[in-house]
């Protein structure tokens, strides 16, 4: 059971991922189609968390939002 949950959190944290890298270029100019994309990105998840197996001992909550901008992150290469 764990298992399936830890795969179930990997394969939801590549594809979150995967998403949110697709528009890095575009963030700084697109603040609408950035917060299009927080909500595509959240609807997703609820969906798939919704689909997750009922007997699993844990409950899972993914709230997607914008990193604090006075973090200082190195780039991604």
């Amino acid at each position: 059971m764990i298992v399936r949950l830890l795969r179930f959190l990997k394969t939801l944290g590549v594809a979150v991922g995967c998403a949110l890298a697709i528009y890095p270029a575009q963030a700084q100019t697109a603040d609408v189609e950035i917060s299009g994309l927080y909500t595509q990105a959240q609807r997703w998840l609820d969906q798939a968390l919704a689909r997750q197996d009922a007997g699993l001992p844990l409950r899972m909550e993914v709230v997607v939002g914008q990193l604090d901008p006075r973090l200082k992150l190195a780039s991604c290469q």
